[in-house]
């Protein structure tokens, strides 16, 4: 049976991860010929009547069919691109339900953050040399900042002492995937003050040593006591943030993630998405608002109607919806319907 699918963007360069398969319902026999079939695939379909499927096709970026390889076969005509796709699994696009996406920038740039997360760094070792490359081209006393790394892979959380490794003439600051914790070299913690006699903030703390020295682990709100000391970040761009941006949703994309959730939206990340996100882009972004935005929210009318009205941001950008809200407890998030 060869089930049609209609409404749904894909890209066809990323073929292992197609988008929402789980729609397909009834015959195609409209004889217009396909741009793409796949076959020979091992398709998860989500549809409990119909759960695999051997092939696929699309025409004008949009599923057409989705089924047995005989029947798709039929929709393959002379400028058809066909791909064998030798027993692959072909899978629905992945929604990631609750992130903080950043634009991208290269780690040459003035704004480039180093990448610390396992793709990129093994070791501490590996860690450090890869800030000390950022140092070499950054200004003496400007930041140095990297991202994304894990303890659990690392073996540990990096302190001062190895960070001061990496730079003593730099403030370091890395943050941890999770986003709550964060790891600061000696220049930045003399550069804040922080010393054995500074108390922690409320919301956060400083890992200590046994002798009650700070370690340069830092937790949660107490970042913030670095983050207002020392040079002024870099500014980018409007168009080097929208650019940033797309080169993030490129990089969700290469990767299978074609819906996203932004867990902490403002009025400012909600234009940046409609300006970022062009038409026909593949991929879904829906916006959770920060419970202290909610005033911008009913000044752009965007307030659904119900508990599961969910409104679209633009009717010209891109796939962009409202969600839920965020409602911030001390240092947790808790969820809010709008």
């Amino acid at each position: 049976m060869v089930n049609k699918r209609a409404g749904y963007n894909i890209t066809t360069s990323v073929l292992l991860c197609m988008s929402v398969l789980a729609a397909c319902s009834g015959a195609t026999t409209d004889g217009l010929h396909a741009d793409l079939v796949v076959v020979a695939a091992n398709i998860i379909t989500v549809d409990g009547a119909n759960p695999r499927a051997q092939a696929l096709a699309v025409r004008n970026g949009k599923f057409v069919a989705v089924g047995g390889e005989a029947e798709v076969r039929a929709l393959i005509g002379p400028d058809t691109r066909v791909i064998d796709a030798v027993g692959r699994t072909i899978t629905p696009g992945f929604i990631d339900a609750h992130m903080h996406p950043s634009p991208t920038y290269p780690v040459t740039s003035r704004l480039g953050r180093v990448d610390l997360s396992p793709a990129s760094v093994g070791s501490i070792d590996d860690l450090i040399a890869a800030l000390q490359e950022k140092a070499r081209i950054t200004p003496a006393d400007q930041w140095v900042i990297g991202t994304r790394y894990q303890d659990t892979k690392l073996g540990r959380h990096p302190t001062r002492h190895d960070l001061d490794r990496a730079s003593t003439q730099h403030p370091i600051r890395i943050g941890h995937s999770s986003g709550h914790v964060s790891a600061v070299n000696s220049y930045a913690l003399e550069m804040a003050g922080i010393t054995r006699r500074t108390p922690d903030p409320a919301g956060g703390g400083f890992e200590r040593d046994p002798n009650g020295e700070p370690t340069g682990v830092v937790w949660e709100n107490a970042i913030q006591l670095v983050n207002r000391s020392g040079p002024p970040l870099p500014e980018p761009t409007r168009e080097e943030e929208l650019e940033g941006l797309r080169l993030t949703c490129e990089s969700f994309l290469s990767k299978g993630i074609t819906s996203i959730v932004d867990a902490g939206g403002s009025s400012t990340s909600f234009r940046r998405y409609q300006d970022a996100v062009a038409p026909g882009q593949p991929i879904r972004v829906t916006i959770m608002f920060r419970v202290r935005y909610l005033a911008d929210l009913r000044k752009l009318n965007l307030l659904g109607d119900g508990p599961h009205e969910s409104h679209k941001l633009t009717s010209d950008g891109g796939d962009c919806h409202v969600g839920m809200l965020a409602v911030s407890h001390e240092s947790s998030e808790t969820l809010a319907q709008p």
